[in-house]
């Protein structure tokens, strides 16, 4: 019997040959392999206010699946039995959906659509917004993939732009009287 109960058995294995976690699946803070009602409980009303404001900004699909669970107290699991749909799929695409909508570039890009041409507004709706790929926004829009890339480029400017806007001026550091 082992004096370290709470330490796992050491594998004796090659690095290569020991199992590796999977590579980009990191859980969000709010979605720490708590359950479907645990994961309600985690938004906080200001987080589900905000979630459910913005949800117009997703695909229908997604939208409804998000409105759903937030607005309508639905669980994932609940939704799944009743779509025919894996649990897993479903609680990723929800997961996906809810840090797109919470993440304030986003909303940078959902404040400046109707400033932008029409080209990189569809961009900045699909690529952004819906979180498809580059690949899937060329196709929808009918565009060449260097030209969404473009676009993508000048979003991106807009959202920088947008987040300097919003830094503290930092001018005051470099008053007259200070030494160099």
């Amino acid at each position: 019997m082992s004096s370290q109960p709470d330490q796992p058995a050491r594998s004796s294995a090659p690095p290569s040959a020991r199992p590796s976690p999977r590579r980009g699946s990191t859980p969000t803070p709010w979605l720490d392999r708590s359950s479907p009602v645990d994961l309600r409980k985690a938004l906080d009303a200001e987080a589900a206010e905000r979630i459910a404001l913005r949800a117009s900004w997703l695909a229908p699909a997604d939208r409804s699946l998000v409105l759903a669970v937030v607005r309508d107290g639905h669980s994932l699991a609940g939704l799944a039995r009743a779509t025919g749909r894996d649990q897993r799929a479903l609680r990723r695409r929800f997961a996906r959906s809810v840090a797109r909508l919470l993440d304030e570039r986003t909303a940078v890009v959902a404040r400046a659509l109707p400033t932008m041409g029409r080209a990189r507004a569809g961009v900045a709706r699909v690529f952004y917004l819906e979180g498809r790929t580059l690949r899937e926004a060329a196709d929808e829009l009918g565009l060449g993939l260097h030209t969404v890339r473009a676009h993508r480029q000048a979003i991106e400017g807009v959202i920088e732009a947008a987040r300097r806007a919003d830094a503290p001026d930092r001018r005051w550091r470099k008053s007259e009287g200070a030494p160099r």
